[in-house]
This record gives C-alpha cells, structure tokens and sequence, in this order.
C-alpha cells in the first residue's frame, strides 16, 4: 500500500458458482439488480465502465483487469481522488468467496467519518449483492438511494 493512503477491504461467503458471482458484478442488468440504477461495462481489459445513480452520482473509467470468473479491477474516481476497486472470486465448498478491496483512499480525505461512509457504503451494497444472488431479494428500498 502507498504510504499515506487507506485501504477498505472485506470478504464475503456466497453460496453461489464463482461464475454467477461474476456475472452479477458485470453485467450492466445485473448491476442495476443490486448497485446503481444504470450501468454500462466493456467486459475487456481497457474497457470502459459508467456506473449512475438517479440522484446524479456516478463513477467511470476503465477497467484495468478482467479475468472472467476470478477478478475485476477497476479505476474508481472517489471525490476527485485516483482510487481501484478490485473483486478477487474463489471457489470454495459451497460457493465462492469474494474479496473486496478499494485502495488508494487518502489519509486525508475530508475527516476519518467520510472514510467510515465509504466503508459502510461498500458494506451495504455488498451485502444486498449476496442476498440477491442468494434468494432474489434486492434489500434497497427508494429510502436508501441517497447517491
């Protein structure tokens, strides 16, 4: 990690193939399932990515590495700061385990609560990713979609 930067990085156990885990994370339907409200993704190395909420929020840029079914690093711009989001897919018995991780998050971004945002973000939408895959609800309610 470079000095001076933060890290959010959390795991998951889907009761799922690894390539259905996949899918949902890139698949511009399946995003709107469980993330934004539209979505576009060039499913290649050097694609291009958009991401955007109803309320006017949205993330673009390219993707920086695509393996289908094991991983998906993209350039994630948050607030102006240069950050990636990486997905890493294992098989395991029963499923797949994600690994999430954001880098390169300034240690001073705003104040440590803004990082504390970021994470429970992630957190949020991670979650309703797993329970979409695994039993079809979506956990969002139009309360929620604040971005």
């Amino acid at each position: 990690m470079t000095k001076g930067k933060r890290r959010i990085e959390l795991f998951y156990g889907i009761r799922a193939p690894p390539k259905k885990v996949f899918e949902a994370l890139t698949d511009p339907r399946s995003i709107c399932r469980w993330f934004a409200d539209s979505a576009e993704l060039e499913p290649r190395k050097g694609g291009h990515y958009s991401i955007r909420w109803a309320a006017g929020y949205h993330h673009e840029g390219k993707i920086l590495e695509f393996r289908k079914g094991k991983s998906l690093i993209i350039a994630w711009p948050q607030d102006g700061t240069p950050t990636r989001v990486a997905y890493w897919l294992t098989s395991v018995k029963g499923g797949t385990l994600l690994r999430f991780r954001q880098t390169g998050l300034p240690r001073t971004m705003r104040r440590p609560v803004y990082l504390l945002g970021v994470y429970a973000g992630w957190v949020y939408y991670l979650a309703n990713l797993r329970a979409l895959i695994e039993t079809g609800q979506d956990l969002r309610n139009d309360g929620d979609r604040f971005w």
